[in-house]
This record gives C-alpha cells, sequence and structure tokens, in this order.
C-alpha cells in the first residue's frame, strides 16, 4: 500500500510539472509572437537623420502637396492637409474641415519638422529627466516624415504614420 502512495504522488508530480512546463512554453510562444506581430521598426531619431531628411525635403522645393497623417496613442485621427504654394489652405480630421487656421500650419511638412525638431533639443539637452524616446522614419527620396513616434515619462504614447503624400502642380486644386 505504502508504494502505490508514492506511486500517485509521483504521478501526480509529473502532472503538475507538465503542466507547468506547458504553460512556461506557451507563454513563451505567445510572447515572441507578440513581439513579431507587433514591434515597430521605425528606427530611434537622431539628429543627423533628422539634419538629413530636412536637408532632402529642403532641396524638393515642393511648396503644394496634399498628405493624410494616422495618429497613433490616445487619438487615432486622420488627419488630411492641402497646401498651395507653401500655405496651408485646409485642414480636416476624420473628414470634418477643421476653421482653426491657427492649427493648420502644425500638419504641414514644415510644421512636422519643427514638431521633430523640438525633440532632437530635448534630446541634446541635458536634462534627462523627462525619460524621452523618440522614433522617426523619413522618405528615402524626399524627405518628408513617414512615421513618428515619441514616449515621455508619465505622458501617453503619441504619433503619427504616413498614409499618403502626393504633389500637386501648381495652380491646381486637389482632388
Amino acid at each position: 500500500m505504502g508504494s502505490k502512495a508514492i506511486s500517485v504522488n509521483d504521478s501526480m508530480q509529473v502532472k503538475v510539472v507538465g503542466i507547468f512546463a506547458g504553460f512556461v512554453a506557451g507563454t513563451l510562444v505567445a510572447a515572441v509572437v507578440a513581439i513579431f506581430m507587433y514591434r515597430d521598426e521605425t528606427p530611434h531619431l537622431t539628429a543627423e537623420a533628422y539634419a538629413a531628411a530636412a536637408a532632402r525635403w529642403d532641396r524638393q522645393e515642393i511648396d503644394s502637396y496634399d498628405l493624410e497623417v494616422a495618429l497613433s496613442g490616445q487619438r487615432s485621427d486622420r488627419i488630411r492637409i492641402n497646401v498651395r504654394d507653401g500655405v496651408p489652405v485646409s485642414l480636416s480630421i476624420n473628414g470634418q474641415p477643421i476653421p482653426n487656421v491657427r492649427v493648420w500650419e502644425t500638419w504641414t511638412v514644415d510644421g512636422q519638422f519643427a514638431f521633430i525638431g523640438e525633440d532632437i533639443d530635448l534630446l541634446d539637452g541635458v536634462d534627462t529627466s523627462r525619460n524621452l524616446r523618440v522614433w522617426a522614419e523619413f522618405d528615402a527620396e524626399k524627405g518628408f516624415p513617414r512615421r513618428y513616434r515619441r514616449i515621455e515619462a508619465a505622458q501617453p504614447e503619441t504619433g503619427w504614420r504616413l498614409v499618403s503624400f502626393k504633389v500637386v502642380e501648381p495652380g491646381r486644386s486637389s482632388n
């Protein structure tokens, strides 16, 4: 009878160890899958990458364009802006026109560069208490921002990705 108790006990231990090992293996597989599915390959922002992209953009001399970005983080809006001869002429959020022209400049390519440039200044500063991390990807040919993401301590993550960018011939309206 004593040997049966040991055998039952051993059998229970094997089952518990097996269940635990299966749980650990399943968790690891799920973690690896999640990392590959949700990883962001956007490179960390550097002053050099920013300066090179801004120089490419300036060389293009593109003054008329339509662009759309998708926000990420706390907001998931779509912002569309039309720029003609270097001046923003309309902006909509989720298809709704925004009459407040003061916010329009922020979403032009030059406005996006200004915004990102402020983060470059913060990254180059000596104040590390903000715990700021920034990623950005720029168009290889024209230089405009394609992706931007920032995380700052105690602040929600924010960012955007380019949905579309279309150069418009001077004097033509958008479609």
